[in-house]
């Protein structure tokens, strides 16, 4: 069996899809099979994925009615690596990616563990430049600001890994993740080195609504302290998150309206 199995869940991305999972496939760390789970793109799948020529890669369509998370966990049933990596099918792994987080893995000995690195952003968006996130190392931090893009984390697999599909944490449901794993007792641990590049796309499911986002992450956090309560949690910091959140949302909600009557 490889020992790490790599989800990427794609739709109507044909060229940008080739981008992301020749960078995957071009990894100097190789202990590795490839999922791709595809929701009924409007192109030949299956024909694109048989051009790669690689064993490695293991295809499926999968109806997700409009939720990404359903086809991740979707992934997930079909895996059999020790590990697991996700990756969005317009981002871009360097090559060394897994090998660095391999090594990572070995030297702090733990058995549950979060890998995640830098990130480069790029795209007809933005300029090229490193993102600058932060090392995290508790649940309090990560509470204050989600430093991990999926497309970085390599992850040891755990039956805890399942994303929550409900619609309205959409964009945000890795962090809800993020939360939940760090409460089963998954550590974090920060790579400095960038590993990805992340594309900075206006039309993503995140950017598109990006004032919503600040509500998403409330819910998460309010669903989390639902579910789990507030040990480990320092209230004071909680409660500061919220309020932020809600400026911010209410802020661009201003901002917005204010262009759009310009």
């Amino acid at each position: 069996m490889p020992l790490i199995s790599v989800i990427v869940t794609t739709y109507n991305r044909r060229e940008l899809l080739a981008e992301t999972l020749s960078s995957i496939l071009n990894q100097t760390f190789q202990d590795f099979e490839l999922i791709v789970v595809d929701n009924f793109s409007d192109y030949d799948f299956f024909s694109h994925i048989e051009s790669f020529n690689s064993s490695k890669i293991k295809a499926y369509q999968n109806n997700n009615e409009g939720i990404i998370a359903a086809n991740r966990n979707y992934g997930l049933t079909k895996r059999s690596g020790d590990f697991i990596a996700f990756c969005d099918d317009d981002d871009i792994w360097l090559p060394n990616k897994l090998e660095k987080q391999i090594e990572v893995f070995k030297a702090n000995e733990k058995a549950k563990q979060i890998i995640y690195t830098e990130v480069i952003l790029f795209g007809s968006d933005t300029k090229q430049q490193i993102s600058n996130r932060k090392s995290i190392r508790n649940i309090n931090q990560l509470i204050k600001r989600n430093q991990i893009a999926l497309s970085s984390t390599l992850i040891s697999y755990s039956d805890v890994i399942s994303f929550d599909e409900d619609p309205t944490l959409t964009a945000c449901e890795d962090f809800y993740l993020w939360l939940t794993l760090v409460k089963n007792g998954y550590s974090l641990v920060y790579i400095e080195d960038p590993l990805i590049k992340y594309r900075v796309n206006s039309n993503s499911a995140y950017n598109k609504d990006a004032h919503l986002s600040h509500i998403k992450t409330i819910h998460a956090l309010v669903k989390y302290t639902l579910k789990f309560g507030f040990r480990d949690v320092k209230v004071s910091s909680y409660i500061y998150v919220i309020y932020r959140e809600l400026f911010k949302f209410y802020l661009k909600n201003l901002i917005a309206k204010f262009r759009s009557n310009a």
